[in-house]
């Protein structure tokens, strides 16, 4: 986020919950995991309550830097298959655009993977050229499309 602040001209002290909360996070017992499960929950509880203060100017810079929609959604649980906007495709959104950050300094390749329903995709870099991609089927322990 701090990153994202920095090069879109955002201000730093929207990012202050957040860097807080992380601050406590560098505990030691939180770092290695040796806490009591409450304080764990407590962590856990500081860190969500940060992410979500920060969330908008983190919106917002994205927003900047891809000269887009300031209206772009932050999909959490794109882990488990859970994405509100990926399954909307189609029902209530003819089409989805999703914006991958590369935090790095340097280029680089990563497998990438979005839950989608449908047959295809179009893949562009953020200068306009397309990116090689393919769609596959979800295995069916990981879908949430039925």
């Amino acid at each position: 986020a701090r990153q994202l602040a920095a090069l879109s001209g955002g201000k730093p002290e929207e990012l202050e919950p957040l860097a807080r909360a992380m601050g406590v996070l560098q505990h030691h017992d939180a770092v290695s995991g040796t806490s009591k499960q409450h304080v764990a929950f407590d962590y856990a509880e500081r860190l969500a309550a940060g992410r979500l203060e920060a969330e908008p100017a983190a919106k917002a810079a994205l927003a900047r830097l891809a000269k887009g929609d300031a209206g772009m959604e932050f999909c959490w649980r794109r882990n488990v298959s859970v994405c509100p906007m990926s399954q909307s495709l189609g029902e209530t959104a003819p089409s989805v655009e999703f914006l991958l950050w590369n935090g790095l300094a340097q280029p680089r390749s990563e497998l990438v993977e979005v839950p989608l329903d449908a047959a295809a995709a179009r893949v562009v870099e953020l200068a306009g050229g397309e990116v090689p991609s393919q769609v596959v089927p979800s295995l069916p322990s990981v879908t949430s499309y039925g």
